[in-house]
């Protein structure tokens, strides 16, 4: 892999879902590079081995809202990596779709391109933002459990990382993205998007894939992936990696339209 992209190379950053981590990403990469693009990845709050108390006590201490946080670090986050001001296509998978949504919104002078992979913001896998709140504690219990007893689908490693079950709780006190993310903010979206969506997602219908088609103001298509749920970058990350490149790289992408 080469120790640094090439000058001019067209740069992805990648968003990874809730409760995920960078390593959500891990068979994608080495393609990605090897292709000629440049890659960056954040981890954001909660997720990843990102430092959690400073977000944590803003969330519970002045009642800062976790999307206006977030959103704010990915700035700074691009704004180090790029500063000659480079747009990028962002791709944003499960509820780091919502994330990716709101930046593209809120910062279009940085976000030429974006991707939506299974993606949070048409809907979410909870209930409404009152009832994620008040069920804080028992969901935060269940991760817990399920992350101690290696039940959750994926490497959970970060659950081991200082006020890792502080930051979930406050995260689901706050109601979730569903305060910020939904269909008002989606139609204001202004970049050619992509939406990709595992054929056989076991959390979100492949239904709303369809809705971001309907809502977005720029949307190329749809695309249904092949031998995927919830996770396609790990469950067929040779197709994810094949349509990144070629959406990034600004080449025609072929999708299937809605009937």
């Amino acid at each position: 892999l080469p120790d640094e992209p090439a000058e001019g190379a067209p740069p992805v950053m990648l968003i990874h879902g809730f409760d995920s981590s960078l390593l959500e990403f891990r068979y994608i990469t080495e393609p990605l590079l090897k292709a000629g693009l440049r890659v960056d990845m954040m981890e954001w709050w909660t997720g990843g081995f990102t430092e959690r108390q400073p977000f944590t006590d803003a969330c519970t201490e002045r009642d800062a809202k976790p999307w206006d946080l977030i959103r704010e670090h990915q700035y700074a986050f691009w704004k180090r990596q790029y500063p000659d001001g480079q747009k990028v296509t962002l791709l944003g998978a499960s509820l780091g779709g919502a994330v990716a949504l709101d930046f593209a919104a809120s910062h279009p002078e940085c976000v030429d391109r974006l991707i939506l992979m299974d993606a949070g913001g048409e809907s979410y896998a909870q209930p409404d933002p009152f009832m994620t709140s008040m069920a804080a504690d028992p969901v935060t219990n269940l991760f817990q459990w399920r992350a101690t007893n290696g039940l959750l689908p994926y490497p959970h490693v970060w659950s081991k990382m200082d006020g890792w079950r502080q930051a979930l709780r406050a995260y689901l006190k706050s109601g979730g993205y569903q305060n910020r993310v939904s269909e008002p903010l989606i139609r204001t979206v202004p970049q050619p998007t992509i939406v990709l969506w595992g054929e056989e997602d076991d959390v979100l219908p492949v239904e709303d894939a369809y809705k971001y088609q309907e809502h977005l103001p720029n949307c190329v298509g749809v695309e249904l992936i092949p031998s995927a749920q919830h996770a396609p970058a790990l469950e067929n990350p040779a197709y994810v990696a094949d349509t990144i490149i070629k959406f990034a790289k600004k080449g025609s992408v072929a999708v299937p339209q809605a009937a």
